[in-house]
C-alpha cells in the first residue's frame, strides 16, 4: 500500500467519522463534535488545543466547520502521529522480544492486549500485505517503507 492510497483510506475512513458526528446532517459540525471525532481517531484534544483549531478552521459565524476545512486542520496532527519516530515506537511495540523483527502472533498478542483483537489467519494477511511475501517476519525497514512509501 502506497502512502498515497493509505491517504485516501483515511480520507474514506475520517469521512465516515465525520459523517457520524454529523447528527443534524448540514455538512459542518461544531466544536463538541469536533472533539469527538478526535477523540475517535486517537488525539484527544485539550481544550486549549480544541479552542485553537476551532479558531483556525471556522467556516462561519456560528463556529462550523465543514468537511475539507477538517481535513486541512487534522492533517498535520494525523502526519505528526505516523512520524518515523512514532512507527518505530509503534514497531517495538509489536518487537515484544526485541529481536528487530516481529511475527503473526505478536500482532494477535498486542491487539488482544489493546482491546482489538485479531485472528492469526488475519494477522498473517497483513504480515503478507506488509511484507510482500509470506516470510513471517516484519522487519523494522520493511514496516517503515511499507507505511512511509510515496509510491
Amino acid at each position: 500500500m502506497s502512502r498515497s492510497s493509505a491517504s485516501r483510506e483515511l480520507t474514506n475512513e475520517l469521512r465516515l467519522i465525520y459523517d457520524k458526528h454529523d447528527v443534524n446532517r448540514t455538512g459542518k459540525i461544531d466544536i463538541r463534535q469536533l472533539y469527538h471525532i478526535m477523540f475517535d481517531v486517537g488525539y484527544p484534544p485539550t481544550e486549549g488545543e480544541l479552542h485553537e483549531l476551532m479558531a483556525e478552521a471556522v467556516e462561519d459565524d456560528c463556529c462550523h466547520i465543514g468537511f475539507d476545512a477538517f481535513i486541512k486542520l487534522l492533517a498535520p496532527k494525523l502526519n505528526a502521529m505516523f512520524s518515523e519516530e512514532n512507527l518505530r515506537k509503534a514497531f517495538a511495540v509489536f518487537d515484544r522480544r526485541k529481536e528487530g523483527y516481529f511475527k503473526a502472533h505478536d500482532i494477535v498478542i498486542v491487539m488482544a492486549s489493546m482491546g482489538q483483537p485479531i485472528s492469526e489467519a488475519d494477522s498473517m494477511m497483513l504480515m503478507a500485505d506488509i511484507s510482500g511475501n509470506f516470510e513471517n517476519r516484519v522487519y523494522l525497514q520493511t514496516f517503515l517503507d511499507y507505511l512511509l512509501s510515496d509510491k
